[in-house]
């Protein structure tokens, strides 16, 4: 993001790298918002982590390709972070679990 004032220009760099869009290369997480199935569209093979926000894991999946739907209904309202590792990247986003 840049923004612009009078007297200077800020940029600000997501120091987190989560984002919120769910997308990012060749991975897409849908949808969000989600109540029990999240979708997760891979080009390789992957493996998935959720974890809380104070950093506990609490679902994984390990070795997943193309389109994979992953059972998030036991979680409850909240956010989560989604972290996916393939062999030559990494992807990591928010999404919000609503029932």
């Amino acid at each position: 993001c840049v923004g612009v004032s009078e007297n200077f220009v800020v940029t600000i760099d997501e120091c987190t790298g989560i984002g919120d869009n769910g997308e990012q290369g060749s991975v897409k997480l849908f949808p969000n918002p989600v109540s029990d199935k999240l979708n997760i569209t891979l080009s390789s093979t992957a493996d998935v982590f959720v974890y809380s926000i104070s950093g506990q894991l609490l679902l994984q999946q390990k070795e997943i390709s193309g389109t994979y739907q992953m059972d998030v209904s036991g979680l409850e309202n909240g956010s989560y972070i989604v972290k996916v590792i393939g062999k030559n990247e990494s992807f990591t986003a928010r999404i919000n679990v609503i029932k």
